[in-house]
């Protein structure tokens, strides 16, 4: 089992397409923290014109891309031998189908606004 866990983790890089080394699983996951606490607290500013809205819309989009592909991550270089990792990741385990969920109503604004 150990063997197949190590080979699986080979399949995966471990530099980027641009050449950066890809982020640890700590690493990870305390930057999806960072950018929920970012989501939540900057938000609120976006305006009420029809552009800032747009570009309140593709901020969310883009921030929760990010974290689905980070807690993505994490659970790819989690190591199990670590207790307060595995305790941090399971809350964004759970937080990741609202995060789908805010993309794809993000989607369903964004094609609204486009139709008009």
């Amino acid at each position: 089992m150990n063997n197949k866990l190590s080979s699986l983790r080979n399949f995966f890089p471990s530099k980027s397409l641009f050449g950066f080394k890809i982020l640890s699983s700590w690493h990870s996951v305390l930057t999806c923290y960072y950018f929920i606490l970012c989501e939540y607290f900057l938000t609120p500013f976006f305006g009420i014109e029809t552009e800032e809205v747009v570009a309140g819309l593709f901020f969310i989009l883009l921030i929760n891309f990010s974290i689905i592909i980070l807690i993505l991550n994490s659970l790819i270089r989690f190591n199990k031998n670590n207790l307060l990792l595995c305790m941090l990741i399971i809350p964004l385990v759970i937080y990741t189908p609202v995060s789908l969920n805010k993309i794809f109503l993000n989607l369903s604004y964004l094609v609204s606004y486009i139709s008009r």
